[in-house]
């Protein structure tokens, strides 16, 4: 490098130390493509910016050495490195980009406002109606390959308990309460469920209150469906895998027989109840088992387009298999364990998006996913400075957003968090010092030096579960899941940018869409 360019270089170089200082440039901003441009994500601001192709270079070359002598190798020309890095030290100025804070602390109602929240903005209650279930599928979280949550049990929950939850639930909510029926299958036991909506509905007058069941369908009848349809404002998800072949292979009665007839017999008695109200109503709950495949995901894409009867915009929810907590791995090896796409279904819903208007008409059976993964973009927070304030990421306020009970009337966070500590019961309420320790101070402190590495810490969606087991914070299946968010977050980038280059209106449904 002649004289000049040196000392150019060498001013350059301490200028960009002095801006970044201790942090390593991974956790300042991602690049990223789309099939013409190439873009920056800065982590600081929130910003998007386009870059030239030696600016893009500089900045990846610079996440993946954490060091700026290492420029030296990128295959460029000296000026043009020289051009590329005033340009980016140009950015870096105007636009306060490469200068995230250290995350220190996380912020929020979690740590400020915890004990009104929990006191008076409680918003659903969760009752476990019964542990039994009729079916075993294959997948099932409370089978014995699943070391995340509780084996199959027996027990049912009694009036008594629900009765002191939704006491708990009226005295503790805002003017809106939702009660969800959960399981094993609720619907084993109808009779407490009716007597608990009748007693919602005797003793809670002064707030609107809505309900919601989680079913495998067995026991839809056309009685028990148009008992749900006659209560305003009841919500139905389905488990339901997609056609036979698919449905048979996992979700069987305990004799090994298939589900599929009986569910869609099921599935069609809540469909006639329902009438015109079905697509607000209804919503899937879909597991998707190996090998995946596109022609998997396009014999569940057609099963749905061929059921004349179902709206096409009705919700389906889809999530992986997952069967046991991950053993923590560096996120290379991670990357590396998978035979295909870390994200197969994503990937095919890219190559079968023709008009990406088609994600608000719900379309695709993964339109949701791809729509929750678009809106962390498109409402992500933006500032002109460094924003020095780190949410709880996806955790909800522990007590408040919503209470799963037990059949025994204990209290638990959420139903997808698993084994736990629990944070009160139907008798004493909420242990405030329980959801301090464990959901806030112990939580904290393992998730900041995790979070301060991560250049998607403001995108993150991660919350609670498989983040503990019964003795509290135990994160070895967290960082898979840390792995897996952040190749989401490139792609979803890449994905929403390609559209706002040739269709940006197709999003613009995005700004209608009520966030909780």
């Amino acid at each position: 490098m002649k004289e000049n360019r040196k000392k150019q270089f060498e001013l350059l170089k301490k200028y960009f130390e002095s801006i970044i200082k201790d942090n390593h440039y991974s956790r300042l901003g991602k690049v990223f493509t789309t099939s013409k441009k190439k873009y920056f994500y800065d982590t600081g601001t929130g910003k998007i910016f386009e870059c030239k192709n030696n600016v893009y270079l500089i900045l990846k070359h610079l996440a993946e050495t954490n060091s700026f002598d290492a420029l030296l190798e990128l295959k460029m020309e000296e000026h043009e490195l020289i051009e590329a890095l005033i340009e980016l030290k140009e950015a870096v100025n105007d636009e306060n980009l490469l200068q995230a804070p250290p995350v220190k602390a996380f912020s929020g109602p979690n740590v400020e406002n915890l004990v009104p929240y929990i006191n008076e903005g409680l918003e659903q209650i969760t009752l476990e109606l019964s542990e039994r279930c009729n079916l075993r599928c294959g997948y099932c979280i409370y089978g014995q390959q699943n070391d995340l949550f509780r084996d199959f049990g027996t027990r049912d929950m009694s009036f008594e308990t629900a009765r002191k939850a939704i006491d708990y639930a009226a005295a503790h909510s805002g003017k809106e309460l939702a009660v969800t029926f959960y399981g094993g299958e609720p619907l084993l036991n109808l009779d407490v469920m009716k007597k608990t909506i009748d007693y919602c509905k005797e003793t809670i007058k002064d707030k609107k209150v809505t309900y919601a069941i989680t079913t495998n369908l067995v026991l839809m009848t056309k009685e028990i469906a148009e008992y749900i349809a006659s209560i305003d404002d009841f919500v139905v998800t389905c488990s339901l895998d997609g056609p036979k072949e698919i449905q048979n292979e996992y979700r069987k009665f305990p004799d090994g027989t298939g589900s599929f007839d009986v569910v869609m017999q099921g599935l069609k008695n809540i469909a006639d109840a329902l009438g015109d109200k079905i697509s607000s109503r209804l919503t899937f709950s879909m597991v998707v088992n190996p090998p995946y495949t596109d022609e998997k995901f396009d014999l569940i894409q057609e099963f749905f387009e061929e059921i004349d009867w179902l709206p096409k915009d009705v919700v389906k929810n889809v999530t992986y298999v997952q069967d046991r907590r991950q053993e923590k791995i560096d996120e290379k090896t991670f990357l590396k364990s998978f035979e295909g796409d870390v994200d197969p279904m994503g990937a095919w819903t890219n190559k079968k998006i023709s008009n990406y208007a088609e994600l608000e008409q719900g379309e695709l059976f993964t339109s949701k996913n791809v729509e929750n993964q678009f809106l962390r973009i498109h409402l992500r927070r933006l500032h002109d400075e460094p924003m020095d304030c780190y949410t709880f990421n996806g955790c909800c306020v522990p007590g408040s957003r919503r209470i799963y009970v037990t059949v025994d009337g204990k209290f638990k966070i959420c139903e997808r968090i698993g084994l736990s500590p629990y944070i009160g019961n139907v008798d004493q309420g909420i242990d405030m010092e329980s959801v301090r320790k464990y959901y806030v101070q112990d939580y904290m402190k393992k998730a900041v030096k995790d979070c301060n590495e991560c250049w998607a810490v403001h995108l993150c969606s991660i919350c609670y579960a498989e983040c503990y087991d019964e003795k509290g914070v135990n994160f070895d299946g967290r960082y898979a899941l840390c792995y897996g968010l952040r190749y989401d977050m490139e792609q979803a980038l890449s994905a929403y940018h390609e559209i706002l280059e040739s269709d940006p209106k197709s999003l613009e449904y995005l700004n209608t869409i009520d966030v909780k």
